[in-house]
């Protein structure tokens, strides 16, 4: 795996985050493109719950963006 060479942006962009997701869910980009993004978008890290069906991506501040498996809601 290839690192990201990037440093997270200070604030968190919900709207930008969901870009990235809808991007790389439609084959537009790639994974390492979609971390890119997402960090350029203030995302500091995700949390994944399978039984919860969904992805919480989150900022420095604990700003988030709370994304929903496809089918679950």
């Amino acid at each position: 795996n290839e690192r990201v060479e990037t440093t997270p942006a200070q604030s968190f962009s919900a709207q930008r985050v969901e870009a990235a997701v809808r991007a790389v869910q439609a084959g537009a980009i790639r994974y390492k493109q979609f971390c890119w993004q997402v960090m350029e978008a203030g995302c500091v890290g995700y949390l994944v719950s399978l039984a919860g069906r969904r992805v919480v991506y989150y900022g420095r501040t604990g700003d988030s963006h709370v994304e929903w498996f496809p089918g679950a809601r």
